[in-house]
């Protein structure tokens, strides 16, 4: 079960994510610690514009989380998080940076309507959504039923690097990959004698197993009382934010070196609350 402590604040203070009991144990480590993105010379490494989302998932997670006496996790640690902890823990990152300060707009699908309109999502309440978090899942499959564990960052990323002919032909190799096969009942070459139905049972489940991976929310418009279900891709939603800060970080520097003639090391010397107030004095001059 993963258990989360929270000190924070805009721009400060520090999340903890306590690790399974089974990843603990392998990397000998209980807690990861995060830091707020966009502050930290690190931050400007990160390649946005990579293909792989999972890779950048990863490199983020990396840049921002510490664990005992500050030192990075080893990245195996963070391709093995669980997708839905992983997207927590960029949540939390975003939340710090004051992320969730303003409301999520979006338009009314009705088309006698299409106005704008505003959804409030706090970080709580979103975590609060997911509840308790297990390793695996169970599917009825008629007579038969499955475990399965939950997917992981690496399993993500091995799966956006193949091509399948079919959403069947997803869904088969994804549970070949997640088969806990702990009796001859689960055997590769009767795995698949599972039939239509089934798979979409898998299919179902495993989109329901975690509301961080699959979210979706409900909206009613003040305009024309529609009631609306959207779907939202929080990873999107945080990588986004993300995004946003090291363009951020980038224009400070840009304005910090261009005033006061600093080099790069120079500007990321001094601490950020500073780097701030020097711009506002900036802005404060201009005005």
């Amino acid at each position: 079960m993963l258990e989360t402590q929270t000190s924070s604040g805009s721009f400060g203070g520090v999340h903890t994510v306590q690790l399974p009991k089974a990843l603990a144990a392998t990397y000998a480590i209980a807690t990861l610690m995060l830091r707020p993105f966009g502050i930290d010379q690190r931050d400007l490494g990160v390649d946005f514009s990579q293909r792989s989302r999972p890779a950048l998932v990863t490199d983020i997670l990396e840049c921002c989380a510490t664990v005992a006496k500050g030192k990075s996790p080893d990245r195996n640690l963070l391709w093995e998080l669980q997708v839905g902890t992983r997207t927590e823990c960029l949540l939390r990152i975003i939340g710090m940076g004051g992320a969730f300060d303003a409301a999520l707009t979006m338009r009314c699908p009705n088309k006698a309507c299409g106005e704008r309109m505003e959804a409030e999502l706090s970080l709580d309440e979103l975590l609060g959504s997911r509840g308790e978090t297990s390793d695996s899942i169970s599917v009825d499959c008629g007579e038969r039923t499955i475990e399965l564990r939950k997917p992981s960052g690496l399993d993500q990323h091995v799966w956006s690097t193949q091509e399948f002919e079919s959403e069947r032909a997803a869904i088969e190799s994804m549970v070949q990959t997640l088969v806990i096969r702990d009796n001859d009942s689960l055997r590769e070459n009767n795995l698949f004698s599972l039939d239509d139905d089934s798979f979409s049972a898998i299919n179902r489940v495993m989109g329901e197993s975690d509301s961080l991976v699959n979210f979706s929310f409900e909206v009613v418009c003040p305009y024309c009382e529609n009631n609306s279900e959207f779907e939202l891709d929080l990873q999107a939603l945080a990588i986004e934010h993300l995004k946003q800060s090291q363009r951020s970080l980038l224009t400070t520097i840009h304005h910090l070196a261009k005033h006061y003639h600093w080099s790069e090391k120079e500007i990321f010397a001094v601490p950020h609350w500073r780097r701030i107030h020097y711009l506002k004095l900036l802005e404060e001059e201009r005005t």
